[in-house]
């Protein structure tokens, strides 16, 4: 995700893209520290994705490894859950 989607976008599209990952298994912020220093993503992660508090991305989108699209005006552009089983999600066209 990281150099296939946030480097490549960012490289090609400055400004334009906007990647995030969110955190749905409502961890700590120290779980997220270390899920970062791990993996060496350099996008912004969102704590607590499948808390009700602010908003459920959980429930909106499905759990565990989902990509979603959303446009500027908020719109869902590309839902994987929608058209792809789990652990088969991560599709670059």
């Amino acid at each position: 995700m990281q150099a296939n989607v946030a480097q490549y976008y960012e490289a090609n599209h400055p400004g334009q893209v906007q990647v995030i990952g969110v955190d749905e298994w409502n961890g700590t912020a120290a779980q997220l520290r270390s899920f970062k220093s791990q993996t060496g993503v350099t996008f912004p992660l969102l704590l607590n994705g499948a808390s009700a508090t602010g908003g459920n991305f959980a429930t909106l989108y499905g759990t565990y490894d989902n990509y979603v699209v959303v446009n500027k005006q908020g719109i869902v552009r590309y839902h994987a859950a929608l058209a792809w089983p789990l652990v088969n999600r991560y599709h670059l066209n």
